[in-house]
């Protein structure tokens, strides 16, 4: 049986203006305030497997009202676009078929990687910037570009650490991948705050750096800042001054054209969320116009290219090596004790390189530590998740019988 989605004719509509990242646990606060938000941001993760979507939107019928009151825009999670091996292809598939059931207009994923090997981290690892990198990178955007049928933009990341081997900063590979694929930038203006704290740079020079015509979307939020000093992205406070500024900023010197508060959490209530979303939109209007420019025009839905399901990107061995072993090490704390107390010899059953041994080494322990203890929180908490839904499951056939 076909979903509600599915029932629908829609053409795909561009966002322009302020809005904010679709929930389903807040659809009905969403349409409640229909007339404040000018388009919404729809995760693919909700829609894509079975058991996010039983929990989030069972038929869809809640993101099927949501898209015939507002335009939207699709962002995923799980590309790994900085990965160096072959796309995972039926994740691929479920992007490729949710775009074509909503009427998305563009869609955004995440400039890192999340899989090695036979393993998959629910964190954004950076990718190297180095040649290899890029190429990784270039080579799994066009084919995403390819197999989806509609325009892609890549986010910037936050980090814990980056690797001090590469070859040119970030912001020139950021630039590099989004020129050779030919995609667009959402900027994650929250992140570029938080990496310019954490690493002591400057957050103008760097959104300077980015190609500003290629900077068409951008996320913001708050973030919250530990005891030592250290930002981290939660997706659930309170926007700070320094990343209004930034907005303003941003706005004022790139081609910007929409703006998406993303919270995971902090509804209610809702009258704070409507403050920051007020607030942007006076910055918005600041520098842009209400309505749309002419030529974002809509569109007609674009066929996913079918033969592109069939290729493999070709990728460096020595980068997949090297992204493997690094899960790996992330994966095992015991690992990490002895890499702390022998340094790059507890590498040497890996069968890296000296040099890619060294770079995992001095990986400074702390940094390293956060992004292992990130993965281990998040694995618990989808085991919660996955233990939620086989309750779900039962109730529904103890329901039935």
């Amino acid at each position: 049986m076909p979903s509600a989605l599915e029932s629908l004719t829609l053409e795909r509509r561009p966002a322009w203006g302020v809005g904010m990242a679709y929930r389903p646990m807040i659809h009905k606060t969403i349409m409640r305030w229909a007339k404040l938000i000018d388009y919404l941001e729809i995760p693919a993760e909700d829609y894509v497997t079975p058991e996010r979507r039983d929990l989030a939107d069972n038929g869809e019928a809640m993101l099927a009202e949501a898209v015939q009151r507002f335009p939207v825009i699709g962002h995923g999670n799980y590309m790994s676009i900085g990965s160096a091996q072959e796309p995972n292809k039926a994740y691929f598939n479920e992007v490729a078929d949710f775009c074509r059931r909503a009427p998305v207009f563009e869609y955004s994923d995440h400039l890192a990687w999340t899989r090695a090997g036979e393993e998959t981290v629910d964190a954004f690892v950076a990718v190297p910037f180095t040649g290899l990198g890029l190429a990784a990178s270039v080579a799994n955007a066009k084919w995403l570009k390819r197999r989806i049928g509609i325009p892609l933009l890549l986010e910037n990341v936050t980090y814990h650490f980056c690797f001090n081997e590469g070859s040119m900063s970030e912001a020139e590979f950021i630039s590099r991948v989004c020129k050779e694929a030919d995609t667009g930038i959402m900027l994650d203006i929250t992140n570029v705050f938080i990496n310019s704290t954490n690493h002591h740079y400057d957050p103008r020079a760097f959104i300077s750096s980015l190609p500003a015509d290629r900077i068409l979307h951008c996320h913001y939020c708050g973030a919250l800042c530990e005891h030592d000093g250290y930002y981290l992205d939660t997706h659930e406070e309170k926007t700070l001054p320094e990343i209004w500024k930034l907005l303003d900023y941003t706005l004022e010197h790139t081609a910007l054209r929409t703006v998406t508060l993303e919270r995971d959490s902090g509804f209610n209530p809702f009258t704070p969320v409507l403050d920051e979303m007020w607030r942007a939109k006076e910055i918005f209007l600041k520098h842009r116009s209400a309505t749309p420019p002419a030529d974002l025009k809509p569109t007609v839905r674009v066929a996913p290219d079918a033969s592109a399901e069939n290729e493999v990107p070709t990728y460096s061995q020595d980068l997949a090596h090297f992204q493997k072993v690094m899960v790996d090490m992330l994966l095992n704390p015991k690992l990490c004790s002895a890499i702390d107390k022998e340094g790059e010899s507890a590498l040497k059953h890996t069968g890296l390189g000296a040099d890619e041994r060294r770079v995992l080494a001095t990986i400074p322990a702390k940094k390293r530590d956060r992004l292992a203890n990130s993965i281990r929180s998040s694995r618990a908490e989808d085991e919660r998740m996955k233990q939620q839904r086989e309750r779900m499951k039962q109730r529904r056939t103890a329901n039935v019988w």
